[in-house]
């Protein structure tokens, strides 16, 4: 039998249908293979889109059957060629695709009176069975051959059927090992492209004959494809749609921000967060500045959290990096608020306990500009320290004192405020030396009182 004649085809296809594995990848296999259908001479490359086992277990199983179909007609021509000459006191008998060799069977004469061997009676035959080892006796050598005949048929039968059972089981192993192979790479393929929690909702579409085409448009339906990509719906609604691609190296983005600055991505980034980025349009440049403001300027200073938590008492404390990073809180309001409470955290740390409020903090806010934490805390430490020299000066005059007059003239730059201190201060010297100062108002305005 021709190893690709036309049955041998169909088997295969049909071994192809039942192992209904799947593959979207692209194989190639070599030229004039009639299982795949080619007729071109030069290898030919194929998609598939739909069940089927993939070309390489393909192949392996046409190999399989022809290997198979070889061996059966070199039995056919090994029992047409016929026995080799048996021993004296033995034959050779077709048994199982091969010639075995078997003991001749014996015989006895009969009663008197006859010629011949058989003493004038008919004689008697025996013949051994090679598989139980029972001896039946035969009145005739007909009746022998008709029994040996028989008993070889059947043992051939049998022997043809266990073959065809173990054949065909040889084939359904190779199809679901072929249907297992196909479905891990296809898997694998998926998984290496960040789409290992779509490969069951894939796998079923094309096991539903779905087209490229088809299943480009159902994916974007399914419950498996939205949680994968949660912020591709809301992209889509806002004109922005991007590719699944281009998705997947934003969220690596984000998540090697994250990374970069010591924040668990186990919880800030999670598919739900970074679908809220991606959805927000975040840049990576906006993303890394909130993650610089939660990470290096609020989560590693305790001063600043628990005033963060004084200013808005409706932000919890346990999710406050989420809240900076949360990209529906503006940019600007983000920021407004860490340095308001970066405000508040110095000055409360320079020993000004009620002095620093929101609204002052506010006030504050244009003196102190870009300035890192420490920098103001250095001016809040300068302010504290004038603070308690005018306060003493204050009640010496019998006056009231207020700290925020330190506060606006050293952190704040305020010139009303360094006037009122270094007057009170000139004053000062007056009263104890009787003599005048030579600092005034206008000198103030270029000279900063420290």
């Amino acid at each position: 039998m021709d190893p690709f004649d036309a049955k041998l085809v169909a088997q295969a296809r049909a071994s192809a249908a039942a192992a209904n594995a799947t593959t979207a990848s692209t194989f190639t296999y070599g030229a004039g293979n009639p299982l795949f259908g080619a007729t071109t001479s030069a290898p030919t490359t194929v998609t598939s889109t739909r069940s089927g086992i993939t070309a390489q277990a393909g192949t392996k199983l046409a190999d399989t059957l022809a290997a198979q179909n070889a061996a059966a007609a070199a039995q056919q021509a090994k029992k047409d060629a016929g026995p080799p000459v048996a021993p004296n006191g033995y034959y050779y008998q077709w048994v199982g695709g091969d010639w075995k060799l078997y003991k001749s069977p014996t015989s006895s004469t009969g009663g008197g009176g006859g010629g011949g061997t058989g003493g004038g009676g008919q004689g008697t035959f025996t013949w051994t069975d090679p598989d139980t080892g029972q001896t039946k006796t035969f009145n005739s050598s007909a009746e022998l051959n008709a029994w040996v005949t028989s008993w070889a048929t059947k043992k051939n039968t049998d022997l043809a059927a266990a073959t065809q059972a173990a054949t065909d089981k040889a084939k359904a192993d190779a199809a679901l090992a072929a249907k297992r192979t196909a479905q891990q790479e296809f898997r694998a393929t998926l998984a290496e492209f960040g789409l290992g929690d779509l490969a069951d909702t894939v796998d079923e579409l094309i096991r539903n004959d779905y087209t490229v085409s088809q299943i480009k448009f159902e994916l974007p339906k399914t419950n498996a494809y939205k949680q994968r990509f949660p912020g591709m719906e809301a992209l889509r609604a806002a004109g922005q749609a991007v590719s699944e691609a281009t998705y997947i190296s934003m969220e690596k983005g984000y998540l090697q921000t994250l990374a970069a600055y010591g924040l668990e991505t186990e919880v800030l980034g999670t598919r739900k967060e970074l679908g809220t980025y991606i959805a927000n349009l975040v840049s990576p440049r906006e993303f890394e500045e909130r993650v610089n403001l939660a990470a290096t300027r609020v989560k590693d200073n305790p001063d600043v959290i628990a005033q963060f938590k004084t200013f808005y008492p409706e932000v919890d404390n346990s999710a406050l990096t989420a809240y900076l990073l949360n990209p529906t809180k503006g940019m600007d309001v983000i920021k407004k608020q860490v340095r308001l409470a970066e405000i508040g955290a110095a000055g409360l740390a320079a020993g000004f306990k009620t002095a620093v409020s929101m609204p002052v903090a506010e006030e504050l806010r244009g003196a102190v500009g870009e300035q890192d934490y420490q920098t103001i805390q250095q001016s809040f430490e300068q302010a504290k320290y004038l603070a308690d020299q005018q306060s003493r000066l204050a009640r010496i005059e019998g006056q009231t004192y207020s700290d925020l007059e330190a506060i606006r003239g050293t952190v704040g730059k305020d010139i009303q405020s360094q006037l009122a201190s270094q007057k009170r201060a000139e004053r000062e010297v007056i009263t104890r030396f009787g003599g005048r100062s030579g600092v005034t108002s206008t000198s103030l305005k270029s000279t900063e009182l420290i």
